[in-house]
């Protein structure tokens, strides 16, 4: 009897110890999940923090971390280029007032109805006519006044035919040229003396 007695109490303990290790597992495992929650949430307050003061002071120069709030305009100047070249790829626009995509061409958004604004591409002038700098209008140069805005145009003065210079025909330059006298050695230069003569 005493044998099974004992077997029974150490199957009793064991099992007690195996329920109270599974519940400090449990504890623990619970434990760690509160921290990792708050931490997150110590994280996103971080955040908030530097998005708050960067968008106070991105602009300032006495701000802490200049070269950080540069490097942070320079990734956000990056980002938004490519996004805007997606969006040229994909043939769409941002509208102006609410921000939704837009198909490129089209005259209002699809969300909230704001006009589109369209890109105007400046065609040539055609000769003798010249455009308005009030209203951009393509009007004569001859017109006093805009006949689209009523602008009173500068007179255009009238440009002269330049004249032809004339070239005068170059004069054939006549090279004279000097006949070289041999030189002479110094003892031919010097004169000859005569053989002295007695008078008789």
């Amino acid at each position: 009897m005493a044998f099974w007695e004992q077997m029974s109490k150490k199957i009793t303990d064991a099992s007690q110890g195996a329920a109270q290790q599974a519940k400090n597992f449990s504890e623990v495992t619970k434990l760690n999940g509160t921290i990792s929650e708050k931490e997150k949430k110590i994280t996103q307050l971080f955040h908030a923090i530097g998005e708050a003061y960067y968008a106070q002071h991105k602009d300032d120069p006495a701000a802490e971390q200049p070269e950080k709030i540069e490097e942070v305009k320079a990734l956000a100047a990056e980002i938004e280029r490519c996004r805007n070249e997606i969006n040229r790829i994909k043939g769409i626009v941002k509208c102006p007032n609410c921000g939704a995509e837009v198909s490129a061409g089209s005259a209002f958004c699809n969300s909230c109805g704001t006009k589109m604004p369209q890109e105007q591409k400046e065609e040539p002038v055609p000769e003798g006519m010249r455009r308005c700098p009030g209203c951009n209008a393509v009007v004569s140069k001859e017109n006093a006044f805009c006949n689209q805005c009523g602008m009173k145009l500068e007179p255009i003065q009238s440009e002269e035919p330049a004249a032809e210079a004339q070239t005068a025909p170059a004069q054939s330059v006549e090279v004279v040229q000097f006949a070289e006298e041999p030189v002479q050695s110094a003892e031919a230069a010097q004169p000859v003396e005569e053989p002295f003569q007695n008078a008789e």
